[in-house]
C-alpha cells in the first residue's frame, strides 16, 4: 500500500524469511561462516540458541543453502518425536523402507557408511529442539555416536530457544551436553545494530533517498521490538503505514509509538516538561548566571583578568547585545570570542586536513599508523569490523579503543576515515585474514563482550 509513496519495489518487512535479504551485521554473517567450518570440519554436535523472533530460522536457512554440494541434509521440523518415531523419520529420510525396530539403528549406520564412501556427508537438522522430550534427545545422543574410523558419519545441528540451554544443563543431560563442541547463541539487536537493519531492508527492497527513521525513532523500534528482529519487522511495517497515512516521508517517534500501540507492544511514557520542571530550570539557570556575574566583577585586574575572558565569552551567557560591540573595538576582547579549538579542527577536517576530526590523541596516532597498514592489505583479505562511529560520536572511540586494548593484540588493530553520503565516519578493525573463514574463527575465540557487538568479517578491498 505504501511502496510508491516510499519509492519501494517490494514491502521490505516481511516477517517470512528471504534468504536473499539476509543481514550479515550483528554477528550474523561471522555466525553463519563459523556453522559452515564447524559442518565441514566435523566438530560433533553443534546448537545454536535464542529468544523467539531472533532469527533462528533465517540462519537456519542460510545454513542449508550454503552448505557444499556434498551435503545431504535431513531436517527434522517436528520436535515432538517419541524416540522411536524419530529413528524412523531418519531412516525414511535415508531411503530406508524396511524400518524394522529392532534393526532400524544397523539399517540407519549402514545407509551412513553406504553415503560416505559414496563422498557424501549428511547434516541434520533439528529445529524447535527445546521441545523435545529427554528420550528423544537422549537418541540424538546415540545417533550421534555413529562414525567411520576418522569421521562422524552424521553431524547434527540443534537449534532452540533458552530453554534448551537449561535442558541440556540437567544432570541427566550431561552425556548429551558433553558431546556438544560448538554453542552458539544469537542475541537482540543494540540499537545500533537496528538501525542498520533497517537501512538493509530498505535498501533491499528498493529504497535509495535518505533515512528514513531517525535516531530517535530508531530508539524506539529498539525498545519495542526488543531487538528481536521478527517483532522489529512488524513493528516497522506498521510505522511506515502509520506515516503514509499521514501523507509524509519523515517517519517520527509519533509513527512509531501508533505502530507499537497497535502491535500491543509495550513503549516508555512519553516525556512531558511540566511547569515544575520548567521552574527548575529557570532557577539554574539563574543560579548559574548570577554566579557568572559575581565572577565577573570580583575577578582580579591586571594582565590574568586579560587572560580569563576567553571562558567568560565561550559562554553563551557573556555575549550579549551590550558587549558585542564593545568585543568588536578592543583587541583583547576580540581575541576572547574567537572559536575554541575543537570549532577550528572541525573547520580544517571539513576541507580536507589531515587533522582527525573529534578524534582524541589515542585514536589520532592510530589513524595516521594504519593509513599505510591498510593500503598495502591485500585487497581479497578480510578482517573483522569491531566499530563504526559518525564523526560526532568519535569521541567515544578513546574509551573504546582503551578497552579493546586490553582484550586483544593491539598490533593488530586498525582505525580507518571514511566520507559517506558526505558525513565522515570512522572504523576500528581488527586483523588480516586470508579468508572469511579464518575471520569468522577469529570471532569466535574474542571475549564475549566483543562478540556481543555484532562484530562481522569484511575485505580490506572496501578500505581501498
Amino acid at each position: 500500500m505504501y511502496l510508491d509513496h516510499f519509492g519501494l519495489t517490494e514491502p521490505p518487512f516481511r516477517i517470512t524469511p528471504q534468504t536473499a535479504w539476509f543481514f550479515s551485521g550483528a554477528q550474523r554473517g561471522a555466525l553463519l561462516d563459523a556453522l559452515l567450518y564447524a559442518i565441514e570440519h566435523d566438530e560433533g554436535i553443534i546448537k545454536i540458541s535464542g529468544e523467539v523472533g531472533v532469527g533462528k530460522t533465517m540462519l537456519c536457512r542460510m545454513l542449508i543453502e550454503r552448505l557444499p554440494a556434498d551435503a545431504q541434509v535431513l531436517y527434522l521440523a517436528n520436535p515432538s518425536l517419541s524416540p522411536e518415531a524419530l529413528l524412523q523419520t531418519v531412516a525414511h529420510e535415508l531411503g530406508i523402507a524396511d524400518t524394522n525396530s529392532l534393526t532400524i539403528l544397523r539399517q540407519i549406520e549402514q545407509a551412513l557408511i553406504e553415503l560416505y564412501a559414496a563422498g557424501r556427508r549428511i547434516v541434520t537438522i533439528i529445529d524447535e529442539a527445546h521441545a523435545m522430550p529427554a528420550e528423544s534427545l537422549e537418541q540424538v545422543r546415540l545417533l550421534s555416536n555413529l562414525e567411520s574410523a576418522n569421521r562422524k558419519l552424521l553431524q547434527i545441528v540443534l537449534f532452540g530457544q533458552p530453554e534448551l540451554d537449561e535442558l541440556l544443563g540437567l544432570r541427566e543431560m550431561r552425556s548429551l551436553h558433553d558431546r556438544i563442541t560448538q554453542h552458539f547463541s544469537l542475541a537482540p539487536l543494540s540499537e545500533i545494530e537496528v538501525a542498520a537493519y533497517l537501512g538493509h531492508r530498505l535498501e533491499a527492497a528498493g529504497y535509495r533517498g535518505p533515512d528514513l527513521f531517525n535516531k530517535q525513532s530508531v530508539r524506539l523500534v529498539t525498545h519495542a521490538s526488543k531487538g528481536l528482529t521478527r517483532r522489529i519487522n512488524i513493528l516497522a511495517d506498521k510505522t511506515l503505514m502509520a506515516a503514509f497515512a499521514a501523507r509524509t516521508r519523515n517517519v517520527s517517534r509519533r509513527h512509531v509509538r501508533l505502530a507499537a500501540t497497535d502491535a500491543r507492544y509495550t513503549l516508555p511514557p512519553a516525556r512531558r516538561f511540566g511547569a515544575p520542571l520548567l521552574i527548575g530550570i529557570g532557577i539554574a539557570c539563574a543560579v548559574v548566571g548570577l554566579s557568572l556575574i559575581s565572577w565577573h566583577l570580583l575577578r582580579p585586574v591586571g594582565k590574568q583578568a586579560l587572560t580569563q575572558p576567553v571562558v567568560v565569552a565561550a559562554t553563551p551567557l557573556a555575549v550579549s547585545p551590550s558587549n558585542m560591540s564593545s568585543a568588536a573595538s578592543s583587541p583583547a576582547q576580540a581575541t576572547a570570542i574567537s572559536p575554541p579549538a575543537a570549532v577550528t579542527t572541525l573547520a580544517a577536517s571539513s576541507t580536507g586536513s589531515a587533522a582527525a576530526l573529534g578524534l582524541g590523541p589515542s585514536t589520532t596516532v592510530l589513524l595516521e599508523a594504519s593509513r599505510a597498514r591498510i593500503a598495502k592489505a591485500a585487497p581479497d583479505h578480510y578482517f573483522v569490523q569491531l566499530q563504526r562511529v559518525s564523526a560526532a560520536d568519535a569521541p567515544s572511540l578513546e574509551a573504546f579503543l582503551q578497552r579493546v586494548r586490553q582484550s586483544l593484540d593491539p598490533a593488530e588493530l586498525r582505525l580507518y576515515q571514511a566520507t559517506v553520503g558526505g558525513r565522515v565516519r570512522y572504523g576500528l578493525v581488527f586483523g588480516d585474514y586470508a579468508t572469511a573463514r579464518e575471520a569468522a574463527l577469529a570471532i569466535t575465540k574474542m571475549p564475549e563482550w566483543i562478540r556481543a557487538l555484532g562484530v562481522y568479517p569484511r575485505q580490506y578491498s572496501a578500505l581501498q
